[in-house]
């Protein structure tokens, strides 16, 4: 997927994208396949070993920050998606300090389930989904957003790439004789 900072996210709103595949995904049992809540195919699902604990979480890695505009998930097929009430989305920079953005409520459906970010700061490194009732048998999750990519991670000096130009569509002369650097407190030069 496209990587890019937030400063133009908000110029570019048709930049938001599907993140969930690049996820490394973690969760209380090896007994289901985990990533299968990221697989697109909703005849596969992640289900917890134990359902009093069950987890499952996502890892962007260190060098991204997810911003989330919706979240939605899909309960396994032929289960009740009942057993999900009262299980939680929460989402972390650090994976030690958490904040609970979404609780699952009676009004679960079989079908796809929508939450959306309404002004909210959905931003994170990690997401987790713990235990409903009774499980947390999930087929697919899907996050649509932003995917940052954190500049203070890269050192991005003496980096050189060819540059092509456009503007409105018409392509200029790339410059052969400067450099085009980049800093997350200047413009480029």
């Amino acid at each position: 997927p496209m990587i890019y900072t937030p400063e133009i996210h908000t110029q570019y709103e048709q930049l938001k994208l599907s993140v969930q595949r690049d996820a490394v995904v973690s969760a209380d049992s090896t007994y289901n396949e985990t990533r299968d809540i990221l697989d697109g195919d909703k005849t596969t699902a992640y289900d917890g070993a134990n359902n009093d604990t069950c987890f499952f979480q996502l890892d962007y890695g260190e060098k991204f920050i997810i911003n989330a505009q919706k979240i939605r998930f899909f309960p396994k097929l032929k289960s009740d998606a009942k057993n999900l009430v009262g299980g939680i989305f929460e989402i972390s920079m650090d994976a030690s300090s958490w904040t609970k953005i979404i609780t699952v409520e009676d009004s679960v459906t079989e079908n796809w389930n929508t939450y959306l970010n309404e002004m909210a700061d959905w931003s994170f490194r990690y997401i987790r989904f713990s235990g409903g009732v009774r499980d947390c048998a999930i087929s697919e999750l899907e996050i649509i957003g932003y995917k940052y990519l954190k500049l203070d991670s890269f050192d991005l000096s003496g980096q050189a790439c060819d540059v092509d130009v456009n503007i409105l569509g018409l392509s200029l002369a790339s410059p052969q004789t400067s450099i085009v650097t980049y800093s997350s407190t200047d413009t480029a030069k």
